[in-house]
């Protein structure tokens, strides 16, 4: 992985179209330019960049997945 990729700011869980939009493009960039290429890994560092209530939603859906009744593969 590059030592010298920006990282992309958190993002805090507001609905807000383009603050998610930016959000997502900013962090696939980010994720291409640190060589991160398969959705597993992805899916693993994406959370690093949650905060606040975006933070909740994730354990949220981590303990969905422990239990079976979520999957989340992309």
């Amino acid at each position: 992985m590059a030592k010298d990729v920006p990282k992309p700011k958190p993002y805090k869980g507001f609905r807000n179209a383009r603050e998610i939009d930016n959000f997502l493009w900013n962090i696939e960039v980010y994720f291409n330019a640190a060589g991160f290429r398969d959705d597993a890994s992805k899916i693993q560092a994406a959370p690093l960049y949650l905060e606040d209530i975006a933070t909740l939603w994730w354990r949220r859906r981590c303990e969905d997945m422990k239990k079976g009744t979520c999957s989340i593969n992309t």
